[in-house]
């Protein structure tokens, strides 16, 4: 049993009506009920009832299952509703450092569900970790080193806070660089990470490690232009997540129609 967390984007009853719709058009024969600021989704399989319940509280959304399948559930609907929720700098960090090795969308979605919603991600990269594939992400608190499985990310992954990282050095080859964290107990070598990416990547985090609070203000707290809007909606509507109808709808609200 695992909770999801994601910062909103959107107001609560938007979200809660995202998650219902959504419950209800990918699991048909799922019982979904909303009450208050809460959606349960209920199936029943043999014996077993699977649940996910999603929450707002304040301005974050809290998925949890009973199992792995319900918990499997809470990933695909937050996916649905995923234009409603903050990404939690990711989309930023990887514009910044113009980071190409983790811009496949399902690697953006599997790290955001295991942030905290407090957290804004500062840089992120891929390599080797002891010969074993891993996605590297920063955040303002911490470093985790995201071993891929077969299905999202597996038990071998860990986390390393900032405040117990004593030196993060980058070395570059010809193609590939490495990654050299330090701390207290122990030395963490990330290697065949992308040239380029070695050195934005320790940057971002030297410069977290310096400021500690520059980073932590969430981004959802600015408010977005007007025409910051209208280019998100659109390319939302171009990536096929908003219909045509929602596309209108969302456009005139935004330019205050």
């Amino acid at each position: 049993m695992t909770t999801f967390t994601r910062r909103a984007d959107a107001p609560v009853d938007d979200i809660l009506t995202a998650v219902e719709g959504a419950a209800k058009a990918k699991f048909r024969k799922a019982t979904v009920t909303r009450s208050g600021s809460t959606v349960t989704v209920e199936t029943k399989v043999l014996w077993q009832t699977q649940t996910t319940t999603f929450t707002v509280k304040g301005t974050v959304l809290e998925a949890m299952g009973n199992n792995a399948e319900a918990d499997g559930r809470a990933v695909k609907i937050i996916n649905e509703i995923d234009h409603l929720l903050d990404d939690q700098g990711w989309s930023a960090a990887i514009e910044k450092l113009n980071t190409t090795s983790v811009k496949n969308r399902s690697i953006r979605d599997q790290v955001l569900t295991v942030l905290h919603a407090d957290e804004r991600v500062v840089a992120a990269t891929q390599g080797l970790e002891l010969k074993k594939t891993c996605i590297v992400v920063a955040t303002q608190k911490r470093i985790m080193l995201l071993e891929k499985g077969t299905f999202g990310f597996s038990s071998g992954s860990r986390t390393i806070a900032l405040d117990k990282i004593s030196s993060i050095t980058a070395s570059k080859g010809m193609v590939f660089g490495a990654i050299e964290i330090t701390t207290s107990n122990e030395e963490i070598k990330v290697e065949k990470v992308v040239g380029d990416e070695v050195d934005a990547f320790v940057s971002a985090v030297r410069h977290a490690l310096d400021n500690p609070t520059a980073e932590a203000a969430p981004a959802a707290d600015t408010e977005p232009s007007g025409l910051d809007q209208l280019a998100k909606l659109a390319e939302l509507h171009a990536a096929g997540v908003l219909t045509d109808d929602e596309f209108t709808a969302a456009k005139a609200k935004a330019l205050g129609l």
